[in-house]
């Protein structure tokens, strides 16, 4: 497996490093008058400063060929040293109150960084004490709820140790002491070989930012806002030199690109759910309107008053007893005013003795039967009418 590219860099530093170490060994008297902290000289080009002792660790910065430097300890090949004032510290800005250029902290504990944010180790911590704010244009540094402060004592960060050469003791340096900064002679141009690989750390480190920037917005709820973020893997794809950010950005675009088809494709089917519900709700609606049609034309039939039936009656007259001992075929009859028989008459369903000598309407069936000289009524239904006259 091939290895980072940061540690391949390292290793290669490291190797130059060691060359010049034999080229100009420390003499043992000098070693042996070292005590910490002292004050040590760079003695290699272009160090890389690093938040902890290990190749592993996020790069902090990086110092030349001379700068100075306040050593506190040694650990496996490191040097621990107090921050340079030249390199970027950061505190929490919900820790701090600021008062002009003074940031006065408000809590225990509180940890020093090298950029605003937590994506790399504390460098320090300090404890209720005041900093000094670094200003620009009369204002106090600020990014993303950080306020950047000139390293205080308490922070520290690691160089190599074969890049350090021992100088002079630093019996006055103590904890508190102000951090000597980078000496701020002019320093020798860089070479183009140089310069090339400053640039190529810049863009690995601008590369990190977007990718935590891309990772941040992709945990986000809602709209992501990824198509800015997909231009500019884009560009770093089709314009950087650096085979691994080429492919770690080309696999950035193919999830971006994944992830815009995934929320189109959950868009298109939820639209197609709310228009086939819309579709479901409209048909629906429109069978519920024709059932209540229905009804309503049911209803309205079932409350007109039924037409009424026109009198189909066989005759009319008032109901009289025949005089006869015989009840069948018939048990009364049927005469007019004047007592003229007009039927013999018998109601096997009803009783005709309720209406005796009443003026009623019959229907039925006609029979005629010998001896019998008029036709009989078999009655299916007889009501008491006014009499007619006239």
């Amino acid at each position: 497996m091939a290895k980072p590219l940061h540690k391949i860099l390292s290793t290669l530093t490291i190797c130059a490093a060691l060359t010049l170490s034999f080229a100009n060994p420390i003499t043992a008297g000098t070693e042996a008058s070292k005590s910490y902290p002292y004050t040590g000289a760079v003695s290699g080009d272009s160090v890389r400063l690093r938040t902890g002792p290990s190749t592993g660790h996020a790069i902090a910065g990086v110092v030349t060929k001379a700068d100075e430097l306040i050593v506190l300890e040694e650990k496996d090949g490191w040097l621990k040293i107090r921050m340079p004032a030249s390199e970027q510290c950061w505190i929490s800005k919900q820790f701090v109150t600021l008062e002009g250029d003074q940031a006065k902290v408000t809590a225990k504990n509180v940890n020093l960084r090298i950029r605003p944010n937590t994506n790399n180790v504390p460098v320090g911590q300090v404890s209720t004490s005041t900093l000094t704010a670094v200003t620009e244009k009369g204002s106090v540094v600020e990014k993303d709820g950080y306020v950047r402060v000139v390293p205080p004592a308490e922070a520290t960060l690691w160089i190599a140790s074969q890049f350090v050469s021992f100088k002079a003791a630093a019996s006055t340096a103590s904890k508190n002491d102000t951090p000597i900064a980078a000496k701020s002679e002019p320093k020798r141009a860089l070479t183009e070989e140089e310069k090339a690989a400053k640039e190529l750390e810049e863009e690995r480190e601008v590369f990190k930012q977007l990718e935590l920037e891309v990772a941040a917005r992709l945990e986000r709820k809602g709209d992501k806002e990824l198509a800015e973020m997909r231009v500019l893997m884009e560009q770093f794809s089709e314009t950087t030199t650096q085979d691994t950010i080429r492919e770690s950005a080309k696999t950035w675009v193919k999830k971006i690109d994944a992830l815009d088809k995934a929320l189109a494709d959950a868009a298109k089917t939820e639209a197609a759910r709310k228009a086939a519900a819309e579709r479901a709700e409209k048909i629906r609606a429109e069978r519920d309107a024709e059932r209540k049609k229905v009804l309503d034309e049911v209803r309205a039939l079932l409350k007109k008053p039924e037409a009424k039936a026109a009198d189909t009656w066989l005759a009319k007259g008032f109901v009289a007893d025949h005089n006869r001992k015989a009840t069948i075929p018939a048990s009364h009859q049927l005469v007019d005013a004047n007592g003229n028989v007009l039927y013999y008459i018998r109601w096997d369903g009803g009783d005709l003795k309720g209406l005796w000598d009443k003026h009623v309407a019959i229907s039925g069936t006609i029979k005629t039967y010998a001896g019998w000289e008029k036709p009989v009524i078999i009655i299916s239904n007889a009501k008491e009418v006014p009499e007619e006259r006239g």
